[in-house]
């Protein structure tokens, strides 16, 4: 009896062996044949209206992009790999803070470009010879410097609503900024509300968080509690804020409402109602900001992500 039980146990494990082995043979050959570029709709980009190229320190610039479809193009996600050479905020507008490489990347969903930028020093300038020079003051590039190469004609491709390239580097080129106003009778340049709120947006939505009933937890982080239970948290960053809530409590909806309100005055109580409603992550904008809403897994924290 002992020795027909063994027979079967042993039976078992070999059985169990082989089919572990041919259920693993075929998911490493599903693997093998994944086609990645199939998760890209055909005909659909994202595409960034600047070519490669060197950017003086302390150049402030504002991408923008053109899609396929075109509302892409409103809602991309932008990054810098090195925000220590080139800074870039929610809205595309990029500012040159020191020496060095960083590749600036607009990305929506799937889809995604990237423009390489070499920042250089204009008092000791150590230029990529292969790339053209952009001098850009006041958002505006008022001269393009042509690659030295021999190989390469003209000053680099602009965004077409540039006038070309400049001869002796003293005509003034548009930016691609649509609807930037232009300041009349070459008086001096005075930002706009818009530009204000922007530069001052950190501090604004920082104060609303402390008025809120949020406590600080670290220099940038705030938890929000009632009766010692964790509902929430806010992390507080130089071009985005993340919201996560755990729980909600009508005293945690008001104190959500009135850090979104700080930075969405008008569409605050949309985004909100999108917020509550999500079921899957969505990406819009809001009052001129980009807004990335994170739906829960597996019941954990809903994400609102606000980018200035």
């Amino acid at each position: 009896m002992a020795a027909v039980v063994l027979v079967l146990v042993t039976g078992l494990i070999v059985f169990l062996c082989v089919r572990f082995g041919k259920n693993r043979g075929n998911i490493e050959a599903e693997r093998e044949t994944v086609d990645y570029n199939a998760v890209v709709p055909d005909g659909e980009f994202v595409q960034i209206e600047l070519d490669d190229c060197n950017m003086y320190v302390g150049s402030t610039f504002l991408l923008t992009c053109t899609s396929n479809p075109d509302e892409y193009a409103a809602n991309v996600i932008w990054s810098s790999s090195d925000p220590d050479v080139v800074y870039v905020d929610g809205k595309g507008r990029i500012t040159v803070k020191g020496t060095g490489t960083a590749a600036i990347t607009a990305t929506y969903d799937v889809l995604a470009d990237s423009v390489v930028i070499c920042g250089v020093d204009r008092e000791q300038p150590v230029i990529s010879e292969e790339l053209p020079v952009y001098d850009v003051i006041d958002e505006q590039i008022v001269a393009v410097q042509p690659p030295s190469s021999d190989e390469t004609s003209g000053g680099g491709n602009l965004p077409d609503n540039h006038t070309g390239e400049t001869e002796g580097g003293t005509e003034t080129v548009p930016s691609q900024t649509e609807g930037q106003s232009e300041t009349s009778g070459g008086e001096g340049n005075t930002p706009d509300k818009e530009t204000q709120q922007e530069d001052n947006a950190y501090e604004i939505i920082t104060e609303a968080v402390r008025s809120s009933g949020f406590e600080t937890y670290l220099d940038n982080t705030y938890i929000y509690r009632e009766d010692g239970n964790y509902l929430g948290e806010v992390i507080v960053q130089e071009n985005m804020t993340q919201i996560y809530v755990m729980t909600r409590t009508t005293a945690m909806d008001s104190a959500f409402k009135h850090i979104v309100k700080s930075l969405i005055p008008t569409e605050y109580e949309n985004v909100f109602a999108r917020f509550v409603s999500a079921s899957e992550d969505q990406t819009f904008s809001a009052d001129g900001v980009r807004v990335r809403i994170v739906a829960p897994t597996g019941g954990g924290h809903t994400q609102l992500i606000i980018y200035y």
